[in-house]
């Protein structure tokens, strides 16, 4: 796999997190839409689709805690994010 279909893979990842679709299908299916030559039984597949669910969540839970009320006020006794 190349860097490119890496990076379009991760921003339909990104894209269509909340929606309820199985995001393990991405990097199944995108590839065979657009006959992209991806052995998906290569050693280094399963790698990158460990990074990416980790990055995808990384991203949800700096979304969710910079949206958090409890953040603002900066004191760690308010009782909300911990972040």
């Amino acid at each position: 796999m190349d860097t490119l279909h890496a990076m379009l893979i991760a921003v339909i990842q990104g894209a269509t997190e909340l929606f309820p679709v199985s995001s393990l299908g991405h990097a199944v299916l995108v590839p065979a839409v657009f006959r992209w030559s991806i052995d998906q039984r290569a050693p280094e597949f399963l790698p990158f689709l460990v990074m990416l669910h980790v990055g995808t969540t990384g991203w949800r839970s700096c979304a969710a805690c910079s949206a958090c009320p409890a953040r603002r006020t900066r004191s760690p006794r308010a009782g909300g994010c911990s972040c």
